[in-house]
């Protein structure tokens, strides 16, 4: 059996060992990835430019485009602005939203130094892009699109106010393209400023509760935590992995399963106490769940960990005990479609729980969509 002082350094170790693997995580598999991705993208546009400025009789527009050019993509840009693997912007992604939105404007200016032919087949594959703005926009991108081309039938490609507006218009509309998925990459990058905040917060009541001498019950819900997410990346199918962001439930998991075993079990108590579960044969009355409870214990320490479902259930049934509800079998959470617990009379005189509806079990399936109660953001959060 555990000491009080050896729960205290072990879970130390676990918290400062942990830390260091998100720190390396998110450094080293999510933000080079970005980093090196949006690297590659200004390399091709400086190659593109390097190649056309050899070309002769560029139109005024392009001399000035590549002075642009220059200014918002210069050789070496961005490697010496991104932080270091411990700073903030490792997480919110601050540095390469702002390089992005450079690139692109970038990319915007490179229209007019394209020839008259490259001009409508990147009009064209822009035109194939369209589901990335409102419906409204499409439809006024479509009619735009059929007015310059009837507009070229009639004047012909050489007349000179039709080649500008072929790209002034292609112009426009790679702002309102750049325009949507620089807002899409903001709003992902910024579940990492959101998962680092959630993780601080984290750590808080967990240190608290390891020093109090629940470090056993601690690290069996963060097991099951883990335990839960590690499931759902080998079974799961179809997950968002957009600028990495399936990595935030990942970091979060574990310690919200810490946290849910302890107050789960808490809960458990509350609710036995009146006399709404029976779960004495696993719980004794003067449980205080500190130093090394029993196996079983610890195993319902895990299971609250692996299940937000059945914590859900738990924290449903004990607010209507408190606030004196009926109970009339509904889920415990929103949307969640775990039976509640509920009590009837036996025939023996006995009060039995009984699940009102015919639903799965409370444990979490391997590749099971995770419940709405459980989500972190509308992407792929929570646990």
């Amino acid at each position: 059996m555990w000491s009080y002082s050896a729960q205290v350094v072990i879970g130390l170790v676990v918290l400062a060992v942990y830390a260091g693997l998100m720190l390396f995580a998110a450094s080293a598999y999510v933000r080079r990835a970005n980093a090196r991705w949006l690297t590659a993208h200004q390399d091709a546009l400086r190659g593109r430019v390097a190649i056309k400025a050899s070309a002769p009789e560029l139109p005024e527009e392009a001399r000035f485009a590549d002075l642009a050019i220059q200014l918002l993509v210069p050789p070496g840009s961005g490697d010496g602005e991104r932080g270091n693997w411990w700073s903030p912007a490792s997480w919110i992604g601050s540095c390469e939203i702002a390089e992005w939105v450079r690139l692109h404007e970038a990319q915007r200016l490179e229209v007019w130094r394209l020839p008259d032919s490259a001009v409508q087949a990147r009009f064209a594959r822009a035109m194939g892009q369209l589901e990335e703005l409102s419906p409204i926009r499409q439809n006024a991108w479509q009619g735009r699109w059929t007015d310059l081309q009837a507009a070229t039938e009639v004047a012909g490609d050489v007349d000179e106010h039709i080649r500008r507006r072929w790209r002034a218009e292609l112009s426009q509309l790679l702002a309102e393209l750049f325009n949507a998925r620089d807002s899409t990459y903001n709003q992902l990058v910024s579940l990492y400023g959101k998962a680092g905040w959630l993780v601080l917060a984290a750590y808080l009541p967990v240190a608290a509760l390891l020093f109090a001498g629940y470090g056993a019950i601690l690290l069996a819900g963060f097991l099951g935590g883990l335990i839960s997410r590690m499931q759902r990346v080998v079974y799961g199918q179809g997950r968002p992995t957009a600028y990495g962001t399936s990595w935030v439930p990942l970091f979060v998991a574990p310690l919200l399963g810490a946290l849910a075993a302890w107050a789960g079990l808490h809960l458990i108590t509350l609710l036995q106490a009146v006399n709404v579960v029976d779960l004495s044969s696993i719980i004794s009355a003067d449980e205080t769940f500190r130093e090394v409870p029993a196996v079983p214990v610890l195993g319902l320490a895990v299971l609250l960990g692996f299940s937000e479902r059945f914590f859900n259930q738990l924290g449903d049934q004990a607010e209507k005990v408190i606030a004196g509800e009926p109970d009339r079998g509904s889920a415990a959470a929103a949307g969640s479609t775990t039976p509640s617990f509920r009590q009837r009379p036996g025939v023996d005189g006995q009060r039995k729980s009984v699940e009102t509806q015919e639903q799965p079990p409370v444990t979490d399936r391997p590749g099971e969509e995770p419940s709405p109660a459980a989500g972190l953001a509308a992407d792929d959060s929570g646990r």
